[in-house]
C-alpha cells in the first residue's frame, strides 16, 4: 500500500476493485473453511472407507474453487499485485500471469480430478499445483537489495522500545530488511525441493528430509508475513479496538506460527497411528489458517472501502 505509485495506477481506489474483494474474498473464506472442515474430519476417518474418498473428492473441489476466488482479485489489473508487478516487475509479472491461469482454470479441475486417479496422484499433483503460485510470491519479495547488516541493531530496539508510534516503524524497518534475503531463501528452496518432493509422490516414495527442505521456503514466508501482515494487525486492534484486526491478527498469528514449524513436522516420522493424524491435522490447519487469513483479509478490505465511501 505504501508504494509509490505512477499516476495511473491506483490500487484500491475505485468500487469496482471494492466489491470485487468483498465478493471473491467472502467466497473464497466460505471455500477455503470448507476445505479445512473437511480435511481435518477426514484426518481421523480411514483412508480406504468410501466417506474419506467422498470427502477427499469434496475438499479438492472446494480448494480448486478457493483458488478460483481468491486469484480472481490478484488477477486484477488495478490490483497491488499482478497489476502492480505490471507496472514494476515485470520479470515478477510473467510468473504471476501464469500463476493466476493455473490457480484460477487448471487446478478447479485438475485438484478434483487427480484425487479420482488415486493417491499417488494426488499427492503427487498436490504437491506441484501451487508450485507457479509459491514461486510468484516470493521472486516478488527479493527484489529489492539486501541490507543484512541493519538486521541486529533493529531487533536489539525491538525489545527497549515502549513508543506505538516507533515500535511500528520499527517493525516496517524489520520487515523491509529480512524480506529480500527470505524471499531468495523460499525462492530457493521451493523451486529446488518442491519438484523432487513431487517427483517422490508420484513414485509412492516418502523422504521426510525432502519434504522438509522444501517446507523451508514455507517457513521463511511466514516470518516475513508475521512482520508484513500479522504484527501491524496487533497495532491497528490496539489503535482502533475494532474486530477486524483483530480476528485478523488471531488467524495471521495462529497462521504464521504453524507454518514456521512445519520442518520439523514434515521431518519427523511415528510410528504411531494417533500421531501420525495428528501430524497429518497440523498440515491441514497449516494451510487451512492461511487461507483463511489472505481471503478474511480481502474480503475486509473490500468491506472497509465501501464502508468508507459510500
Amino acid at each position: 500500500m505504501s508504494s509509490i505509485k505512477p499516476v495511473n495506477y491506483l490500487w484500491g481506489e475505485n468500487l469496482n476493485w471494492a466489491k470485487a474483494n468483498a465478493y471473491h474474498g467472502k467466497n473464497s473464506l466460505v471455500s477455503g473453511l470448507s476445505a479445512t472442515t473437511l480435511g481435518c474430519i477426514k484426518t481421523f476417518i480411514s483412508s480406504d472407507s468410501l466417506s474419506y474418498k467422498a470427502l477427499d473428492l469434496f475438499q479438492s473441489v472446494l480448494l480448486g474453487l478457493r483458488s478460483n476466488q481468491q486469484y480472481s482479485i490478484y488477477s486484477r489489473k488495478d490490483d497491488d499485485d499482478l497489476g502492480f508487478d505490471e507496472t514494476h516487475r515485470p520479470h515478477a509479472a510473467n510468473i504471476g500471469e501464469i500463476t493466476c491461469f493455473i490457480e484460477k482454470n487448471i487446478n478447479p479441475i485438475a485438484l478434483p480430478l487427480t484425487t479420482i486417479l488415486g493417491k499417488s496422484w494426488k499427492e503427487g499433483y498436490h504437491s506441484m499445483a501451487h508450485l507457479a503460485n509459491a514461486l510468484w510470491w516470493r521472486i516478488r519479495l527479493f527484489s529489492k537489495k539486501i541490507h543484512l547488516t541493519k538486521m541486529t541493531p533493529y531487533l536489539k530496539k525491538l525489545f527497549y522500545i515502549n513508543s506505538a508510534s516507533e515500535r511500528k516503524q520499527l517493525v516496517e524497518d524489520i520487515e523491509h530488511v529480512i524480506t529480500p534475503l527470505l524471499g531468495l531463501t523460499g525462492f530457493m528452496f521451493t523451486g529446488l525441493f518442491t519438484p523432487i518432493k513431487s517427483w517422490n509422490k508420484f513414485q509412492g516414495n516418502e523422504n521426510k528430509i525432502i519434504d522438509s527442505l522444501s517446507s523451508l521456503g514455507i517457513a521463511t514466508q511466514h516470518l516475513i508475513y508475521f512482520f508484513k501482515f500479522t504484527l501491524p494487525q496487533l497495532f491497528h486492534f490496539q489503535d482502533s479496538r475494532k474486530k477486524e484486526p483483530q480476528i485478523l491478527f488471531s488467524t495471521g498469528i495462529i497462521a504464521n506460527t504453524l507454518n514456521i514449524g512445519m520442518p520439523i513436522i514434515d521431518l519427523c516420522s511415528f510410528e504411531n497411528p494417533f500421531l501420525n493424524k495428528i501430524q497429518t491435522l497440523y498440515r491441514e490447519l497449516a494451510s487451512g489458517f492461511t487461507m483463511i487469513f489472505f481471503s478474511t483479509r480481502r474480503a475486509f478490505l473490500g468491506k472497509d472501502w465501501i464502508r468508507k465511501n459510500n
